[in-house]
C-alpha cells in the first residue's frame, strides 16, 4: 500500500499546459510556437500563462520586423481557457494527469477515492477493537486480500 501512495508522487505529475487556441486557429497554416505566441500571454517569467489567452488572436506580435508598435495601441483583453487545454509532453509521454483531462471527473474520482480510503480505515480501527490479539488481527484483515487472490488467479 505505501508503494501506491509514492507512486503518485510521479505518474500524477502536471505536464507544461497553457489554454487551447480557439479551434478556428487550427485549420491555419501557423506552426504551434506562432499559434502559440498570437493565442496566449507570456507570464513574467517568459512562459505562457496557464490559465488565461487573448480574446483575439494578436496577429501584430508575428510581425518580426521590427516595425510594428507598442503594444498599447492593440485592445488586449483576456479570458479562461474556453476551449480546454494543451500539454507540451516533450519531457513525458504521457501522465495521469494528461489522461484523465475533465477536471469534474478527476474531482469526483478524487473524493470518492477518499472516501473509501478513509471507510476503509475506520473499518480497520473497528475490527482492532475487537480482535486484541495483533497475529489474529493480521489474519483477519490480510485474509480477504488472500482470498480475493486466489478467486481471481
Amino acid at each position: 500500500m505505501a508503494s501506491h501512495n509514492l507512486l503518485q508522487n510521479f505518474v500524477a505529475m502536471v505536464p507544461p499546459h497553457y489554454c487551447s487556441a480557439d479551434s478556428n486557429l487550427s485549420q491555419s497554416q501557423l506552426s504551434p510556437e506562432e499559434i502559440l505566441l498570437i493565442t496566449v500571454p507570456l507570464s513574467e517569467a517568459g512562459k505562457p500563462q496557464r490559465c488565461q489567452r487573448y480574446v483575439v488572436p494578436q496577429w501584430h506580435l508575428l510581425d518580426t520586423n521590427g516595425t510594428s508598435t507598442s503594444e498599447e495601441n492593440y485592445d488586449v483583453f483576456l479570458q479562461g481557457c474556453a476551449d480546454g487545454w494543451s500539454y507540451n509532453m516533450t519531457g513525458m509521454t504521457s501522465t495521469i494527469i494528461s489522461e484523465w483531462i475533465p477536471t469534474r471527473v478527476r474531482t469526483l474520482t478524487g473524493t470518492a477515492t477518499g472516501y473509501c480510503y478513509t471507510v476503509g480505515q475506520l473499518i480497520l480501527a473497528a475490527i482492532a477493537y475487537f480482535i486484541t490479539d495483533w497475529r489474529w488481527l493480521t489474519l483477519a484483515v490480510s485474509l480477504p486480500f488472500y482470498i480475493f487472490f486466489l478467486i481471481s488467479w
